[in-house]
């Protein structure tokens, strides 16, 4: 069983990496640069957009890090279960397995990360 304080946190982080994933779609291109900074400051920056500022809590980052140390299956399961909104349904269905089996995977994979998460400090 996959503790309450787990899940909490990747919720958090789920909803952390929607945030960024917003934050990029906003300053893309010269309508975004123009909206986030204004004409002037839109003309005297270069071509190249930036990578917004992301502040992660302390607790989301070794999260993310213990996230990034899975392997492939474990970490798009975790991706789409909780970045991605929408039904279950949606999700298992999107992962192209049987419901028993996704929530099996993604149990693992949360436990992978709360039985290393202390080595993320």
């Amino acid at each position: 069983m996959v503790p309450s304080w787990i899940l909490g946190l990747a919720e958090e982080w789920g909803s952390s990496m929607r945030r960024f994933e917003s934050k990029l779609t906003q300053i893309s291109g010269t309508l975004g640069r123009i909206h986030e900074e204004g004409p002037v400051g839109a003309a005297i920056r270069g071509h190249g957009d930036h990578l917004p500022d992301i502040d992660l809590e302390p607790e989301v980052q070794k999260f993310h890090r213990a996230w990034l140390d899975l392997d492939v299956r474990d970490r798009k399961i975790l991706w789409i279960a909780f970045k991605e909104p929408g039904p279950a349904k949606k999700k298992y269905l999107k992962m192209e397995l049987p419901k028993k089996t996704y929530y099996r995977y993604r149990e693992n994979a949360l436990m992978k990360i709360c039985l290393d998460y202390h080595l993320y400090e």
